[in-house]
């Protein structure tokens, strides 16, 4: 717990005698700024550890790039994601995007901790929108409130797709983003060809990205 608060307070107050127990491991140079070990048992224990797991121990995150497209979609809409990964293949292929679902979730993964790590790099939010979507308080209460957070501090951006019909020009908090059909129409409501050419134009959005 000392060394734990020693880091979160950056070490700017050197070894006092608060932190008795640290300075016998530990000596902190303040003109150097830097931290010096003389014990081989720490310094072997210091190398065991994972240096996300030391920053998460003190309470720090380094930052991550967002370099993602992330779709946020309700399991009940599957077969649109299908379509709408069939065109956005060619960018995928092309190494033009990095696409990620909850699809990309292997067994024995830490689901949550993924979904947590993919919204933090997302560049851009694909949101499937439907009647479903909306109803999913996952979607609703943990993806979409780091979406939007990220969206309001201009790290992401949000693009909706209106799949079937819902509420969407009744919600505030998405309505004010610019959804991708003409006219409003949802894509159930288009013949296959129109919705595929909605999806295309998604993709070529996505190459200037």
């Amino acid at each position: 717990d000392a060394i734990e608060r020693v880091f979160v307070n950056g070490l700017t107050d050197g070894f006092t005698s608060r932190h008795e127990r640290i300075s016998e491991h530990l000596y902190y140079d303040p003109r150097g700024r830097r931290l010096i070990a003389d014990d081989p048992q720490f310094i072997f224990y210091m190398r065991q550890l994972s240096r996300d797991g030391l920053l998460e121990a003190a309470g720090k995150r380094l930052p991550i790039h967002r370099d993602q497209v992330f779709v946020c979609y309700s399991h009940k809409d599957a077969d649109w994601l299908d379509r709408l990964e069939v065109n956005l293949k060619p960018l995928v292929r092309a190494g033009t995007i990095d696409l990620w679902s909850d699809r990309r979730l292997q067994m024995g993964d830490q689901w949550r901790k993924e979904i947590e790590i993919a919204l933090a790099r997302a560049q851009v939010a694909l949101l499937l929108v439907s009647a479903d979507f909306l109803a999913s308080d996952f979607i609703q209460e943990i993806e979409l409130a780091e979406l939007l957070d990220a969206a309001k501090r201009g790290g992401c951006r949000i693009v909706p797709i209106l799949i079937r019909p819902s509420l969407f020009i009744d919600t505030p908090y998405l309505s004010r983003f610019q959804h991708a059909n003409p006219g409003s129409v949802t894509l159930s409501e288009m013949r296959p060809e129109e919705a595929d050419r909605v999806l295309i134009d998604v993709a070529r959005s996505l190459k200037t990205t």
